[in-house]
């Protein structure tokens, strides 16, 4: 089921996007969702990410800085 939302790992790949590249993106998120699954099943725990709603913050800020920036000029 495909979420309307920003997931975790969308935010995650446009940051990551922005420092590395398509290729390296690619790989990064997918060794975090392997990482996640083997955590998943050592533990048994759910999967939570913790930095979920700094992300989401982080992006707001960002275009609120923008659009400040923007009314300035």
């Amino acid at each position: 089921m495909k979420s309307n939302r920003s997931s975790y790992y969308r935010i995650k790949y446009e940051h990551i996007l922005k420092q590395r590249g398509k290729k390296r993106t690619k790989i990064a998120i997918a060794r975090m969702i392997l990482t996640a699954i083997y955590h998943k099943f050592v533990t048994g725990e759910e999967f939570n990410p913790n930095n979920l709603l700094k992300l989401i913050y982080h992006k707001k800020c960002l275009k609120n800085r923008k659009i400040k920036l923007l009314n300035r000029q």
